[in-house]
């Protein structure tokens, strides 16, 4: 059966980069992207209907995985109700509960807003700082801390 790979990390921690890689690697691979969703189908960054890229993650990755397809969902995935739901999600899709894998992607703080501003598409510091103490708080959670919590 077909596994989904959930990223988690600040921006600028090399999430992009290890997907987009992972991709390439192996057979029966592909990649979601909620940045990518955003810019294909509203044409912005930020501040469009996050139900609707939503939908269309969720959407992606249930047809990848119908048609037996790896899929990693490259996002920071640092809120805690989001990751809990997409889990969930997730959990309906697959066999196991193994075949839903957390990736953690841990970088220094410094290292990351030094990564940030050397890219094109530049997330605000106070933005990265704040998701930096929200993941660290959240870090340790397993799918199964995931799938039992009640919101």
């Amino acid at each position: 059966m077909a596994k989904v790979l959930i990223c988690r990390g600040i921006p600028a921690c090399g999430k992009s980069t290890y997907s987009k890689e992972w991709v390439l690697d192996g057979p029966n691979r592909m990649r979601v992207c909620r940045d990518e969703i955003r810019q294909q189908v509203f044409g912005v960054d930020y501040g469009c209907d996050e139900d609707m890229v939503s939908r269309l993650e969720k959407d992606i990755i249930r047809r990848g995985l119908f048609n037996g397809y790896d899929v990693i969902v490259d996002a920071t995935n640092i809120n805690v109700k989001f990751l809990a739901n997409l889990v969930r999600f997730a959990s309906n899709l697959v066999i196991l509960t193994s075949d839903i894998v957390l990736l953690p992607f841990p970088v220094y703080l410094d290292e990351a807003l030094r990564r940030n501003a050397a890219r094109d598409r530049v997330v605000p510091e106070e933005v990265i700082r704040r998701m930096s103490l929200d993941l660290d708080e959240s870090i340790n959670l397993t799918v199964n801390d995931l799938l039992e919590m009640e919101f």
